[in-house]
Formats: C-alpha cells, sequence, structure tokens
C-alpha cells in the first residue's frame, strides 16, 4: 500500500488543535500566575501600610504617656512644693550673719571729682589713680537670713539660709550651710563672717563691731 509522504509531514488539524488549545492553556496559567503575584503584592503593600499606620499608633501611644507621666511628675513636684512652703513658713527662724560693705570716706582735697588723683609721669602723660578715700572704709554689719531648705538624715537636721530679701526670689545668691549658732562661741574662733550664724542680733552686731574694729587695725 502506498502513503503519501505530505500526509505524515505536515501537523493534522487534529494537532494544530492541540498546539493551540496547550498555548491557551499556558497563556491562561500566566496570566492567572501574573494576576496573583499582583494580588499578593498589592496585599503585601495595603500590609506594609497598616503595620507602619500600626507603629505610628504605637510611638503616639508611648508618647501620650510619657506626657502624661511627666505632667503626673509636675504635678507632684508642685504640690510637693508647696506642702513645703507651708512647712517652712510655719518653721520660719530668722538668724542673722555679719555682711561687709563699704563705708564711703569724705572726699579729701588730693583728688578731683570723680576720686581720681591725677599726676604726671616721667615722659610728661597724665595719668590718673584711685584715690584712697574712694575705696572707702571695710565695715560689718548684721544681715537677718531666713531658712530657704533643710533636711533630716539620721535625727539630724540641716538647715540652709539665704539673706531675707532674697528668700522669695529667684535670683542666683546661693544658699548658705548653718554648721551651728555661734551665739557663745569666741569671736575669734569664727573662721568665716559669712557663715556667723546669730539668733541674738545684738551678739551678731557686737560681732561685726569686732570685725570692724580689726579691718582698722
Amino acid at each position: 500500500m502506498y502513503y503519501d509522504d505530505e500526509f505524515y509531514g505536515e501537523p493534522s488539524e487534529f494537532d494544530q488543535q492541540i498546539d493551540e488549545f496547550k498555548q491557551s492553556l499556558l497563556n491562561a496559567v500566566k496570566e492567572e500566575y501574573k494576576a496573583e503575584m499582583e494580588r499578593l503584592q498589592k496585599e503585601n503593600e495595603e500590609l506594609q501600610d497598616t503595620k507602619s499606620r500600626l507603629e505610628e499608633i504605637e510611638y503616639e501611644h508611648r508618647r501620650k504617656l510619657n506626657e502624661l507621666d511627666s505632667a503626673k511628675r509636675d504635678a507632684l513636684n508642685i504640690v510637693r512644693r508647696e506642702k513645703l512652703t507651708k512647712l517652712m513658713e510655719s518653721l520660719y527662724v530668722k538668724v542673722y550673719a555679719a555682711e561687709s560693705y563699704r563705708e564711703e570716706l569724705p572726699k579729701c582735697d588730693k583728688c578731683n571729682e570723680r576720686r581720681m588723683i591725677e599726676f604726671l609721669s616721667p615722659s610728661g602723660k597724665l595719668l590718673t589713680e584711685e584715690c584712697s578715700c574712694k575705696i572707702g572704709r571695710k565695715k560689718f554689719r548684721p544681715k537677718e537670713h531666713v531658712c530657704v531648705e533643710f533636711s533630716s538624715n539620721d535625727g539630724k537636721l540641716s538647715a540652709w539660709y539665704k539673706p531675707s530679701d532674697y528668700r522669695d526670689s529667684d535670683h542666683t545668691v546661693s544658699s548658705d550651710y548653718m554648721d551651728k549658732l555661734h551665739d557663745d562661741v569666741p569671736f575669734s574662733d569664727i573662721k568665716y563672717h559669712w557663715n556667723s550664724f546669730f539668733l541674738d542680733e545684738a551678739k551678731c552686731q557686737s560681732y561685726c563691731d569686732w570685725l570692724t574694729q580689726r579691718e582698722d587695725g
């Protein structure tokens, strides 16, 4: 029997349909895969956005909690300061310490109106220097101090004092620790006049007079 080679050499219509079906199926799978990948990518982006938002919410939550804690601490500090102020008022104790100051001397006839002495240098240049009457005389006087802070350690009460002028001000005058009262201490045993606290103002005045006399020599 004789068979035509062209019949076997060319693909049949059935084979073409099979190939077309395969290609169509492959294209469908590719489209489905592409669509699934796009869906997953979009879902991942949405999840990332949700995660970022959750992190922002968590950060805001922590920040609000910190602000609340800070506000609570500030409120407690205000209440404590007010209570301490009232307590300090009830423990208001006045003491006196020696304060140094300069007493201006009468103007002498050796200086000009600015209390400067004028003289000529060897080269003939006019120079000036302060006159001794401008420097004045160092004296001492009692200065009232009040307690601004205290602490208790092992039953021992320690206190710090400021000049009464600065008791309620924000001035940068520092407070002095009161080691002890000097009402019954010999004046010569007191090391620093600014830390020489007395309960008795008259006793402090006597100490100031003693310091002034010693300064005069």
